[in-house]
């Protein structure tokens, strides 16, 4: 049946719509041109680093969160903010394209593998009611959904709130993001006995500053939560305005 439909209604690209021959898939153009993160990467962000000169098995982390505390344990990305990666990025969360959680989901689930422990709990970065009017889905939680059931975790899709409307992030410096989610976020109260004293495996679709997901990794761990990981669909590219002696501290 899927090949009669294959060949009635031929699969296509999922950026830019040419004819391919794998359903739910890129074509050779769009697929060269997304860069996915691979070894050595940091092992805060996932950004890729260029050599690991202390040896395979040694955590590095890159200049960004050398200069920036981390407060999640550790971290992931699937691809770097360039290319078609970002257009794709792009197009899942301000193009009504939901349906890329079902191939970026299982493909970050396969990256996560052996990384996340038999009992973390899944739980994606919130959307405030207002914004989530306006798109319909919670990109992150899209991605939470298809990683939780891939790895076969527990998916807490509300253990966080988003309690106040954060602006747009797009032209901030990072003080002024770190700034504009502080206070914006909080651990629902049904689910605090849930994930206390478990690792929460955090969800965003994309790492820029880190403000976010350091916000709700603090909700997470004053809740008595154990250790975070934090999984994004992309990471940005680092930038160059954070003062070295700025410690997350005094954020």
């Amino acid at each position: 049946m899927q090949s009669l439909l294959n060949v009635i209604f031929p699969p296509t690209c999922l950026l830019c719509r040419s004819q391919v021959t794998t359903p739910r898939g890129f074509c050779p153009d769009c697929h060269r041109s997304m860069v996915f993160l691979s070894a050595p990467a940091c092992s805060l962000c996932g950004a890729e680093l260029l050599a690991n000169p202390m040896g395979s098995n040694t955590l590095l982390e890159c200049d960004d969160c050398m200069r920036t505390a981390r407060p999640w344990d550790w971290g992931t990305a699937l691809l770097a903010y360039e290319g078609s990666g970002r257009r794709a990025v792009l197009a899942f969360k301000h193009g009504n394209r939901a349906d890329l959680a079902a191939t970026f989901g299982p493909l970050l689930a396969k990256q996560l593998e052996g990384s996340c422990s038999k009992h973390m709990a899944v739980v994606p970065i919130p959307m405030h009611f207002t914004r989530f009017r306006r798109r319909h889905y919670n990109p992150a939680a899209e991605l939470g959904r298809h990683i939780a059931k891939s790895l076969d975790r527990p998916f807490m899709s509300q253990a966080l709130k988003k309690v106040t409307s954060t602006p747009p992030m797009n032209g901030l410096g990072r003080e002024a993001r770190f700034k504009a989610v502080a206070g914006s976020l909080k651990v629902r109260a049904k689910y605090a006995h849930k994930i206390a004293g478990r690792d929460v495996l955090l969800i965003d679709d994309v790492l820029t500053s880190g403000a976010t997901l350091a916000a709700a990794t603090e909700c997470l761990k004053a809740s008595g939560v154990r250790r975070v990981g934090v999984c994004v669909l992309a990471r940005a590219h680092k930038n160059d305005y954070l003062p070295a002696n700025l410690s997350f501290g005094d954020r």
